[in-house]
């Protein structure tokens, strides 16, 4: 009997070591980028290959509601980040560069994931704040967009085009020259 328990406490305490070994692999991991940018182009032959953009809404500074559906007619690039990625912090400079130069002509949705724990709104809104960007940065709290997205690792930026229709996407960091090509995809 006292090895059987000897037994099944040992195996508890393996099974323990390997969930907080899993959980810990988990946390290095997701924010791992790939070292160069990629950005993947969705085609199709003709419309019914094309896939629409899923819907989604979200909140803004100010917390007024804005639907996804709301910007088709102008080009969208939206991107999904947290403060707390190195990953999406290193981009957001080149992200901000561009929406200086094109926000006139395409729309930039950047999409806090704000999952209450390792990103609040509130440390979202001050890194905004404390690095001067100017684009225009929403929260997804009920995290609805990263499930219509599916949306498993950040960042992951979106190119829609003006229809609504995704022209391309690129898990993990861009760099200015790859988020240039994205929006050569979706703009005339």
């Amino acid at each position: 009997m006292k090895t059987k328990t000897i037994v099944i406490a040992a195996i508890a305490a393996a099974f323990v070591f390997v969930i907080i070994g899993a959980v810990v692999l988990y946390n290095v991991l997701s924010d791992v980028a790939p070292s160069e940018p990629s950005l993947t182009q969705v085609t199709g032959e003709d419309d019914d290959d094309r896939v629409i953009a899923p819907d989604f809404m979200v909140t803004d500074f100010f917390g007024d509601e804005m639907r996804l559906t709301d910007l088709f007619g102008r080009p969208i690039v939206l991107n999904f980040w947290a403060s707390w990625s190195q990953s999406c912090v290193a981009q957001m400079p080149d992200f901000d560069r561009l929406y200086r130069e094109l926000g006139g002509d395409v729309e930039f949705v950047m999409v806090s994931l704000v999952d209450g724990e390792r990103e609040t709104r509130a440390s979202a809104e001050e890194y905004i704040r404390d690095n001067g960007y100017s684009f225009p940065v929403y929260f997804d709290e009920a995290q609805i967009a990263a499930t219509v997205f599916n949306v498993s690792s950040i960042p992951v930026t979106f190119f829609i085009d003006r229809e609504g229709y995704v022209e391309a996407y690129s898990p993990g960091e861009l760099d200015e020259e790859t988020l240039r090509l994205g929006i050569s995809y979706i703009i005339e």
